[in-house]
């Protein structure tokens, strides 16, 4: 069924783009999608999502088995991180924020809503900056599938009702982290 859907809220730029404050200019007439789902639905309910550390300079050397993945190692084009942009930590650095190969770190900050798949060389102990979450998945099957709607290009776009699930994401983050 297709109904007359009249927004709660309009943003800047969606304001800049039609430039018009004429509440007639924001309506829209759509069919409403009964098929969605939260990317919280597919999160363990306990434990949805764990937040990466601030190590700080402090901890950062030349070169050891501790890696450090920050913002800048993850973007919309590559499929799992930049290894080449990774820092080192001193390998008595220890925190409980370690990523698993196959696990899926989504951008909270900086470069939000980026994702990747985290693929690990045998012998790294990898951490990850407060900066992201890793998601932690009921099913582990399905995290490929909802890794792969998440870097659909709409997601980045400030304008679009996906990128609002991402600020609800966050939101989610902030009553648990």
């Amino acid at each position: 069924m297709h109904e007359l859907i009249v927004p709660t809220e309009v943003g800047i730029l969606e304001i800049m783009q039609n430039g018009s404050l004429s509440p007639n200019n924001y309506k829209k007439l759509e069919i409403k999608n009964t098929n969605q789902r939260a990317i919280s639905e597919y999160l363990d309910s306990d434990f949805p999502f764990q937040k990466g550390i601030e190590p700080g300079s402090g901890a950062y050397v030349g070169k050891s088995s501790q890696v450090f993945i920050r913002n800048s190692c993850i973007d919309s084009i590559r499929f799992s991180h930049e290894k080449e942009k990774c820092i080192f930590l001193n390998p008595k650095y220890y925190d409980g924020s370690m990523v698993d190969n196959e696990d899926v770190l989504f951008c909270t900050d900086a470069n939000i809503g980026d994702c990747c798949l985290y693929i690990s060389d045998d012998n790294e102990k990898t951490m990850f900056s407060s900066g992201m979450i890793k998601l932690n998945f009921k099913d582990q099957h399905k995290k490929f599938f909802v890794m792969g709607l998440m870097r659909d290009p709409e997601l980045h776009n400030p304008s679009t009702q996906k990128f609002q699930q991402i600020r609800l994401l966050q939101g989610y983050q902030g009553a648990y982290g």
